[in-house]
This record gives C-alpha cells, sequence and structure tokens, in this order.
C-alpha cells in the first residue's frame, strides 16, 4: 500500500517520463530508418490511453502533495505530450480505421497533459502562461489530426505494388508501388528494400524503411520494367540506378 501511495504521489514525474521514453524510442526508431508494426495496434492504443489516464487521476488526486521535481515535470508534459504524439506517428504505420483511433488518443494526451499542468503546477500566472504556449504549439498537430481525418473520410487514395524484383543475392527487393488518387491523378514510384534487417520484437516487428529511388506520374507504371545487374545496379525502363545504403 505505501509503494501504491509514494507513486501516486510521483505521478507527474512518471507521466514526463513515460511520454519523453516512448517519444524519444519513437523518434530513434524513425531515424534509424524503421517503422514499427505493433501485433494489434488498437490494443496498444488503448495501453496507452489506460496509462495517460490513470497518472492522471493519481496526478490530481494527490496535487497537494507536491515536490519541487513533481511540478518541474507537470510544467513540461505538455510539452512532451506534443512531442510523444509527433513522435509516433513517423515510427508507426499508421492507416485505415487506425488513423481514428491515433487522433482520439493524440487529444487524449493532450487533453490529460492540461489537466496535470494546472492540477499539480504551482503559480496561477505559470500556470496560465504555459496554458496559452502549449496551446499555441499545438495548433499544428490539430492541424496535422485533421487533415488525417479528412482524408480518412474521403477515402483517399488506394495503394498497389505493380511489380517486384529480387536482386541476384536477395540482399534487395525492388517495388513498382502505385498511388491512385481518383480524378486527382496519382504517382508511380519505385522502392527498394534491403531484405533481412527486420527485427522481430514480442509486441511486433521493425520493418526496414525502403529507399525510393523513382518517382513519376501514375500512368508510367503500366509501361515500366526492372532488371537487377547485380546487387548494386537496378535498370528502371533500361535506365540505370545505383543503389547505396
Amino acid at each position: 500500500m505505501k509503494t501504491v501511495k509514494r507513486i501516486a504521489k510521483q505521478s507527474p514525474i512518471i507521466l514526463a517520463a513515460f511520454l519523453l521514453a516512448g517519444g524519444g524510442l519513437s523518434l530513434l526508431t524513425a531515424l534509424l530508418g524503421y517503422t514499427f508494426f505493433p501485433l494489434y495496434q488498437p490494443a496498444m492504443f488503448a495501453c496507452i490511453a489506460a496509462i495517460i489516464i490513470l497518472l492522471t487521476v493519481l496526478g490530481v488526486r494527490n496535487s497537494n502533495e507536491k515536490t519541487k521535481l513533481s511540478v518541474v515535470c507537470s510544467a513540461l508534459v505538455p510539452l512532451l505530450a506534443i512531442f510523444f504524439t509527433v513522435s509516433i506517428s513517423y515510427a508507426l504505420d499508421i492507416d485505415g480505421i487506425d488513423i481514428y483511433i491515433y487522433i482520439l488518443l493524440s487529444l487524449l494526451i493532450l487533453l490529460c497533459s492540461m489537466i496535470v499542468l494546472f492540477a499539480c503546477g504551482r503559480g496561477k500566472a505559470v500556470r496560465i502562461s504555459l496554458g496559452i504556449i502549449y496551446s499555441v504549439l499545438s495548433v499544428p498537430l490539430l492541424f496535422l489530426l485533421f487533415l488525417l481525418s479528412i482524408s480518412f473520410m474521403a477515402n483517399f487514395g488506394s495503394h498497389t505494388v505493380a511489380e517486384s524484383a529480387l536482386s541476384p543475392s536477395g540482399a534487395y527487393l525492388a517495388e513498382i508501388a502505385v498511388s491512385d488518387y481518383g480524378a486527382a491523378g496519382g504517382r508511380t514510384m519505385v522502392n527498394v528494400t534491403r531484405q533481412g534487417l527486420d527485427i522481430n520484437l514480442l509486441v511486433g516487428k521493425l520493418k526496414k524503411d525502403p529507399m525510393r529511388i523513382y518517382k513519376g506520374r501514375w500512368s508510367e507504371h503500366m509501361s515500366m520494367s526492372l532488371r537487377w545487374e547485380g546487387d548494386e545496379i537496378l535498370y528502371i525502363n533500361e535506365k540505370k540506378y545505383y543503389i547505396k545504403d
């Protein structure tokens, strides 16, 4: 029971550490050129939401027992919330209905972070000033969430692989990817992915991001051909492209 009470008193610190660690790992994943594919993304989002809500409730209930560190962390939580929500959007493969779940999770995290700021912080003027600053910083993120929701509602675009070719040693996979946006047109891309670099985790898989070596008009894929010469040269319509990691 004493351990639970101790954790409850430190909940703003734990929340700040959770957001910082999650955002940092997500950013590192993206910088290393990987995308994380969880086994079941909605369940992962639900677990994150449960942790955020629990820590927020504990912080509010124990807001009278503040320490200097918890006050500092509560002031930083909204900034870390923005960092966390933006970072996971780069590290995760978010598509389909998962876009809506991500939007709801982002709004929940932003709301809870502001609650922690005003409940666990000190100084009315300081809290109001930080609230205004963080609200302004949240505008670009909210706009991004709005665009994602519009994109999903419009069912904007379809994405298919028209052709693929494996290099002679199996080290690289080249794919002709086609994005069709209907009346808005589309585009054709050639992506090359290094094979054998995926990492299996208990809760999902880290997949190496492809290298985009060509981008053109939508109709190009109808007459496009791929041909490998070794593992370092790819011919697209007999035009030579060098593959470098």
